[in-house]
């Protein structure tokens, strides 16, 4: 399945132009966040004093930013102002800036995204207002009831993982991001007992019954499962991409009649259809400005597992994709998660970039690893 809840980070080596950031452009949707008083003080003498940003200093510390990132998140951020410009103050709400003498001299910026979520831009580790900073940025994604925030860093760049802890931000998963191009998508409709059944966000109940039960012992990021509410994941799946429901699927079977064969029980719905039953979702979006369609979820209910049902959901993605008019299909996946990765393999995907993500949970102060380490 394809890692959920977790954003698309791409760099300038990116198989896809312009920005995919998952979100980035709905946050001015959202209303005003609140700010609290910040009022943190470097304990050596007072030294720095942390506020947030006033729309005047607002460029000099995002340059500041920027400079204190790494090549491909320097990329990344670019993108992502990008995606923001003319969205409105609220973009900006959670940007924070260390001042010493009056300037600015170093800021992070808690960006807020869909379902109760937010991507974190920290401040160069090295810099000594750096754990303020990201005690800021904590206060403000508490003070916002913010569920779960990430930092999403190259596995070579140079970090301080205690800095981040300072924040209550540890390491969740190593992610690894996928393409395929249009080439090696299917000629023909791809054969199959499923049926797929589209804009299954017109129906929320069933829908957010049937993910919750596809996260059960799922292998990807299994950490995230009981963090989020239904409606929070729903809403963060529905800011991506500009598919919007025709590429939500349920996904069901036709119970054999064969006395041999016994078909996988759904208990989300025994007895809603006898000739069907839900399986598996399946949600797809399209990035129209580089040509590229993300498989933004995929999972099967336990059950139903094993039977090669994830072969038969992947191939009608990339189907659908090419019907699309896709230039590629792109997704991230849990490094942990070898079953999947070698379905992809063999569907000939390739690896175009890899993250390592750095995750703050509401109301928790520390996160188990929900992966193995590199």
């Amino acid at each position: 399945m394809s890692c959920h809840e977790l954003c698309l980070l791409p760099d300038s080596g990116s198989p896809f132009p312009g920005a995919i950031l998952h979100n980035c452009e709905q946050s001015a949707q959202m209303s005003l966040p609140r700010r609290g008083c910040i009022d943190y003080l470097a304990a050596m003498g007072n030294e720095f004093s942390i506020a947030y940003c006033s729309a005047k200093d607002r460029a000099g510390a995002l340059r500041l930013l920027h400079a204190g990132l790494s090549e491909d998140g320097q990329t990344a951020l670019v993108q992502t102002l990008d995606g923001v410009q003319g969205h409105g103050e609220s973009a900006f709400a959670g940007l924070l800036c260390a001042h010493r003498g009056g300037e600015p001299q170093a800021a992070v910026w808690a960006q807020l995204t869909p379902g109760r979520t937010a991507l974190v831009w920290p401040s160069a580790g090295h810099h000594p207002a750096s754990p303020l900073l990201i005690r800021a940025a904590a206060a403000f994604l508490d003070e916002n009831d913010v569920a779960l925030a990430q930092i999403l860093v190259s596995p070579d760049a140079e970090i301080n993982p205690h800095l981040f802890a300072m924040g209550q931000f540890h390491k969740l998963a190593n992610l690894v991001y996928l393409t395929l191009e249009n080439s090696h998508f299917p000629q023909v409709q791809p054969p199959g007992t499923l049926d797929f059944q589209p804009h299954a966000d017109g129906q929320p109940e069933r829908l957010g019954r049937l993910l919750q039960e596809t996260y059960t012992d799922s292998l990807d990021c299994p950490a995230l499962n009981g963090v989020h509410s239904t409606a929070d994941i729903i809403d963060g799946y529905a800011a991506q991409g500009d598919l919007g429901g025709a590429g939500w699927y349920f996904v069901c079977n036709q119970p054999s009649t064969d006395a041999g064969h016994q078909p996988a029980r759904n208990s989300t719905y025994p007895q809603e259809d006898a000739r069907q039953q839900d399986v598996g979702a399946l949600i797809l979006a399209s990035h129209g400005e580089g040509g590229s369609w993300e498989l933004v979820y995929m999972g099967i209910v336990p059950a139903a597992r094993g039977q090669g049902y994830g072969w038969q959901i992947l191939q009608y993605a990339l189907w659908q994709a090419r019907l699309g008019k896709a230039d590629r299909l792109v997704l991230a996946v849990d490094q942990s998660n070898e079953h999947v990765l070698r379905m992809y393999r063999r569907a000939g995907f390739i690896v175009w970039d890899r993250r390592t993500v750095y995750a703050r949970f509401s109301g928790q102060t520390s996160v188990s690893s929900g992966s193995k380490e590199a």
